[in-house]
């Protein structure tokens, strides 16, 4: 939810699915097995635009959040054409049309963009889990990235591990701009 009281949603679908609760028909139709989904809504419940981004295989969206300016940020996961492993995404998105601004992704064998978070500062965040990221056997790992929101350029990255697995759970930014995270595992 923004200042102005508009909601946003995420998530992904897959066929022709119709995003106007009312009477009138607002329909998108996935390109591949699941498309990412997003959307604002009034505070009424009435659609401003939906928009959907996907290929040609599985995209999906985990998660969205609102800058002080109303502006949403998406975070989530897409597969290539062979199904072998994902990239985490972190997308911009123009609060009036709903056009992408920028992507940024993170690739590795696999990785899921789980969470998004934005501090005071306007500085944004993409937490989630990545298949062996910190020690080559170590199974799953956690991430945390700060990514600039002008341009999506890649700030820091800091990966959390052992040699078992660790599980990501979410992440939120304080008032005083301190990242919290929570998840499961033996760090």
């Amino acid at each position: 939810v923004d200042n102005s009281s508009d909601v946003y949603i995420t998530g992904a679908f897959q066929g022709t699915a119709d995003f106007d609760p009312g009477v009138s028909a607002v329909n998108l139709t996935s390109a591949g097995l699941t498309d990412i989904l997003f959307a604002k809504y009034d505070s009424s419940g009435r659609p401003i635009w939906a928009k959907q981004h996907g290929g040609g295989i599985k995209d999906v969206a985990w998660s969205i959040a609102v800058d002080s300016s109303g502006v949403p940020y998406i975070a989530g996961e897409t597969y290539p054409i062979n199904l072998n492993g994902s990239d985490a995404f972190l997308a911009k998105i123009d609060v009036d049309s709903g056009d992408v601004i920028w992507t940024s992704k993170l690739a590795s064998s696999s990785v899921s963009g789980l969470a998004v978070a934005i501090d005071p500062s306007g500085g944004v965040y993409l937490g989630g889990s990545a298949y062996q990221m910190v020690d080559a056997g170590s199974g799953s790992d956690i991430f945390v990235a700060r990514f600039d929101p002008n341009d999506g350029g890649q700030v820091w990255l800091t990966p959390f591990g052992s040699g078992s697995n660790e599980y990501f759970g979410g992440m939120t930014v304080n008032t005083s701009s301190r990242l919290i995270t929570d998840g499961q595992g033996s760090i």
